[in-house]
């Protein structure tokens, strides 16, 4: 029997109050005063925003009153403890409402102050991981304007639509502080006119690649390499899967079969800034790779000037419980152990390769002063600081 009305009517009188916001402008916040973003008994939880596992934080004025509000994911979370400038490695490895208590408590009195613009009580920051080697993986595409559909969107620079990707672990794919960080590449239509039943790719009048075709190209054989050779596609809308002429659209069922196969590949994601003054990801398609990190000979090099000891003693003192050198060698050679040789493979692999070292007769030896440098860089950036030891603590080769 149908019935009239509402099952339950709110009281006027008893609304619920929600986060009062504060004045539009800009506030310097000391920290976290608190999740909000809780369950029935009040303990933190991530909640969906969009698709997205949030959590809404506010932060803390310079007086001691309530600040603006922030919400961020797991890995934007972390990167903001980093810029109140806390210990983030005392987040590694916890989840959920653990991970959230624990990034309360580290920031509720936090080192560094931050400047941040309060638009309708909301904050909106650019958090971005460091510039590094990370294994990243395709999780979608949309349109620029965020419209319906994976049509190709006009625009400025031809037609367009945004690749997303979330980043799935270090270089060597073990878990990462960032990892389901997710950020957005631009990528223009590749693709011609299909001929006989078949997409084509854009190709210049000599017959050259486009490089956004080879963006595209590289991007399948990382992600969905069967596209290329196996897929039947379907030109009859009425006959795919996907409602559309495959041939003429063939970035739709690309993208479906990408995310589907759910592959990764090794990629160094970089920083650049806007038109607007943002700062963004910067990932360039060609750039993504899928093989392994090789494997490194490292064979006996001689000393080198004090930038290699440099380096030695960086070793040493961050992995004192390591035997990485061979201690009875003589004074004019460095020599990696048998277990050195297996550190190197796991810790030096990612710092190389992020310091753009060759490829090929990975030595020591082989290295310039400069590149000694950057190596120790590198480290340093992917493994902290160390208090350096005193110079009659240094080891002696």
């Amino acid at each position: 029997m149908a019935k009239k009305g509402f099952g339950v009517l709110g009281d006027f009188n008893n609304v619920e109050s929600g986060y009062e916001t504060i004045d539009d402008g800009d506030y310097t916040v000391v920290g976290v005063e608190s999740v909000f973003s809780t369950d029935k008994n009040g303990y933190p939880v991530f909640v969906d925003q969009n698709g997205r596992d949030v959590a809404r934080i506010r932060f803390l004025l310079e007086d001691g009153s309530t600040g603006p509000a922030f919400s961020g994911t797991k890995p934007e979370l972390v990167l903001l403890a980093g810029l109140f400038g806390v210990d983030v490695r005392q987040l590694r490895g916890k989840e959920g409402t653990s991970f959230l208590s624990t990034f309360q408590t580290i920031t509720a009195e936090a080192p560094n102050k931050l400047n941040v613009t309060s638009k309708n009580g909301w904050v909106n920051l650019d958090l971005l991981p460091p510039e590094n080697l990370y294994t990243v993986r395709f999780v979608g595409a949309h349109r620029p304007d965020r419209g319906d559909g994976l049509l190709w969107q006009p625009g400025e620079y031809g037609e367009t639509l945004v690749f997303d990707f979330e980043i799935a672990g270090d270089v060597l794919g073990r878990p990462s502080l960032y990892d389901e960080y997710r950020f957005g590449v631009f990528v223009r239509n590749p693709f011609a006119e299909p001929k006989d039943g078949q997409p084509r790719f854009k190709l210049t009048d000599r017959g050259a690649t486009p490089v956004d075709t080879a963006r595209m190209m590289k991007f399948v054989q990382m992600f969905c390499p069967n596209m290329l050779d196996e897929y039947e596609w379907e030109s009859d809308p009425l006959e795919s899967v996907y409602g559309t002429d495959e041939t003429a659209n063939p970035q739709i069922p690309i993208i479906h079969a990408a995310r589907k196969q759910k592959k990764t590949a090794i990629v160094n994601l970089k920083h650049k800034t806007t038109k607007a003054g943002r700062k963004v990801i910067d990932m360039d398609l060609l750039d993504l790779t899928t093989a392994e990190p090789d494997a490194v000979d490292y064979t006996d090099t001689p000393t080198q000037p004090a930038e290699l000891l440099d380096l030695i003693t960086y070793i040493e003192t961050r992995w004192p419980d390591e035997e990485i050198f061979d201690q009875s060698s003589d004074d004019d050679e460095v020599i990696f152990t048998e277990a050195g040789k297996q550190w190197a493979s796991e810790y030096l692999t990612a710092p190389w390769k992020a310091a753009g070292l060759p490829a090929r007769n990975r030595n020591l030896a082989s290295l310039t002063n400069e590149q000694v440098g950057t190596l120790l860089r590198e480290l340093k950036s992917l493994y902290g600081e160390i208090d350096q030891p005193e110079e009659s603590e240094a080891p002696n080769w």
